[in-house]
């Protein structure tokens, strides 16, 4: 670990003078969680993370760069830690899934080849994801209930600002960018002033006019984000990919019942390929965020069937879709 620990600290260093502010002190806590490793939690000047034996670097510093990133920005009216807060989930979490790829890459800390793989792991998953015109004020109620809606503030917040940040590059011939924004936001905050979405809103108009505001709440109202083919600059172009969409075989929702009933199993899927029947219980529980961006990750279930216990595991993916990704321009 203490190769990553050195890499967090010199990337902790680089957020400092970006923002224009460091904390005196940060903390980073790590523990082994075996079923769910690399989630995270972004707390006062430091965060927290888990990691197991399968924790790959490329993705553990993905992870810190997302939960430090959070302890600068956090969200709106701080309402990342309040109840309710949900609704705005767009801003710091699309600004922390934004901020983990390109504050690295600006500062060398990641390759152009690690920078594609954490932006088309962000771009499939959202392209492909049958919830995709989920509108935003739908994301309360769904957020713990799919894991579908879950990663829609992450993946549709981070693509709004990278159109976003295009835009404004474009508009004012490079002088200007969505850095500006922050900025002045993150400095409102600090003087006193409150960081919320009106504040937003009148930058953003002052950067992009009324069209800026429409294209706004069109993300709220669950439009598709599709960032131009040079938002990530001269050396990276976007192209269609055929992708697979996310999708367990059976209703999601028997995830959320106790006991774990498989309901609604759909005939040919992978699930019911593989054995799955209506009816079987699954015993364990799986992280699915991650899996949804993974194209060829299998799950594995512990299924319990007339008195016996086996696994099923097959590949949680159906319908094949256009899907935007970026790569190396010639």
């Amino acid at each position: 670990m203490t190769p990553l620990m050195e890499w967090a600290g010199a990337l902790h260093r680089f957020y400092g003078g970006f923002f224009g502010y460091t904390p005196p002190s940060f903390g980073v806590f790590g523990r082994t969680n075996m079923r769910n490793p690399g989630s995270g939690i972004g707390l006062t000047d430091s965060f927290a993370y888990t990691f197991n034996h399968t924790s790959k670097p490329d993705d553990l510093r993905s992870l810190l760069a997302h939960e430090m990133l959070h302890s600068w920005v956090n969200s709106l009216d701080g309402s990342m830690d309040s109840a309710g807060g949900l609704d705005r989930s767009w801003f710091g979490e699309g600004l922390a899934v934004h901020y983990q790829r390109t504050l690295p890459f600006r500062a060398g800390m990641i390759s152009a080849e690690e920078f594609l793989k954490d932006l088309n792991e962000t771009a499939g998953r959202y392209y492909t994801n049958i919830m995709i015109a989920t509108p935003n004020a739908a994301i309360p109620e769904g957020f713990w209930r799919d894991t579908r809606i879950r990663v829609l503030p992450y993946d549709r917040g981070s693509l709004y600002f990278e159109a976003v940040d295009a835009q404004i590059r474009t508009a004012s011939g490079g002088k200007r960018s969505l850095d500006d924004i922050v900025r002045t936001m993150l400095r409102t905050r600090r003087d006193g002033g409150r960081m919320n979405e009106a504040l937003y809103r009148s930058l953003l108009k002052a950067e992009l006019g009324e069209k800026g505001i429409a294209d706004f709440d069109a993300m709220l109202g669950g439009a598709t984000m599709l960032p131009p083919s040079d938002a990530y600059g001269p050396h990276f172009r976007r192209v269609v990919r055929p992708l697979r969409r996310y999708d367990l075989g059976f209703d999601i929702a028997s995830l959320g019942t106790k006991p774990k009933i498989v309901r609604g199993l759909v005939a040919g899927s992978n699930a019911a390929l593989a054995g799955l029947r209506d009816g079987d219980e699954i015993l364990n529980g799986f992280p699915q965020d991650a899996l949804q961006g993974d194209q060829q990750a299998y799950v594995t279930l512990d299924v319990k069937r007339d008195g016996r216990t086996f696994p099923i595991r097959y590949q949680p993916r159906g319908a094949t879709v256009d899907a935007y990704q970026w790569v190396a321009a010639k």
